[in-house]
């Protein structure tokens, strides 16, 4: 997932599972690395469970080295877009 990747900490992202009346629920919760984007922990598509993942905070030290998109961006450039 492209947002945990870029901005370099760990997305955890809930989706109800299951049936609900007639309702079918997609699930997949999932837990995404910021190091890769890729997930490291998914939710079923049929039942309600809990998704649980060790996670190693350093990661996110690690991620916003290699993509250091906050170190260089230049507020004072776009002032007056957001003014």
């Amino acid at each position: 997932m492209a947002p945990a990747y870029e901005n370099g900490f760990f997305a955890v992202v809930t989706n109800k599972a299951g049936q609900e009346g007639v309702r079918d629920n997609a699930g997949r919760s999932l837990i995404i690395s910021p190091l890769s984007g890729e997930m490291i922990a998914e939710g079923s598509t049929d039942k309600e469970e809990l998704v649980v993942a060790e996670i190693d905070l350093d990661d996110v030290v690690e991620a916003r080295k290699r993509l250091p998109f906050w170190r260089d961006r230049r507020p004072e450039l776009y002032t007056g877009l957001t003014s």
